[in-house]
């Protein structure tokens, strides 16, 4: 199967399982494989696994083989139900494992384009029911004369949920 190098690197970092399954028409079954033991099998050799080789990798796509023997029946559904929501084969954070590849001391966040960035958060505070009734220049506040940022300041009221309270 191919697949994108891209969603590959996502898959293979992210904090929980990530199943690729096929549906084989002629046997009407499914197959399918955790994206780690995938890219680890088609990457993986004495010089280390797909994580060590992924970033100098040089093409877009990557094939992938699904062997025809990893059947998803009854039982193998009931075993990735049984799997740890949480990887615990991920580097360690103070003694807990991270559930994911970034390291928490090296790492950034990328820079967002502001209009993008505003609105982003503008929607994790509607999602969380916080309603903006007034928005404050926070040029005010800043200890400089010229602020390059085009920030400000919301003020408004969260919404609880009323889940369950007249049932």
């Amino acid at each position: 199967m191919d697949l994108s190098l891209e969603d590959i690197k996502k898959w293979y970092a992210a904090p929980e399982a990530v199943y690729i399954v096929i549906y084989v028409e002629a046997t009407d079954e499914f197959i399918g494989e955790e994206i780690r033991d995938l890219a680890d099998a088609r990457f993986a050799d004495h010089h280390g696994s797909f994580l060590s080789k992924a970033s100098e990798l040089d093409q877009e796509e990557v094939t992938l083989r699904v062997p025809v023997d990893a059947v998803i029946d009854e039982n193998r559904i009931a075993s990735m139900l049984r799997h740890r929501a949480m990887r615990i084969d991920t580097p360690l954070w103070r003694g807990r494992p991270l559930g994911h590849f970034f390291d928490p001391l090296r790492c950034e966040l990328g820079e967002l384009d502001p209009p993008l960035f505003v609105e982003l958060v503008e929607r994790l505070l509607s999602v969380h029911d916080f309603r903006i009734t007034q928005r404050l220049d926070s040029r005010d506040l800043m200890a400089w004369e010229q602020s390059l940022d085009d920030a400000y300041l919301s003020v408004g009221t969260c919404i609880p949920p009323m889940n369950g309270l007249f049932q």
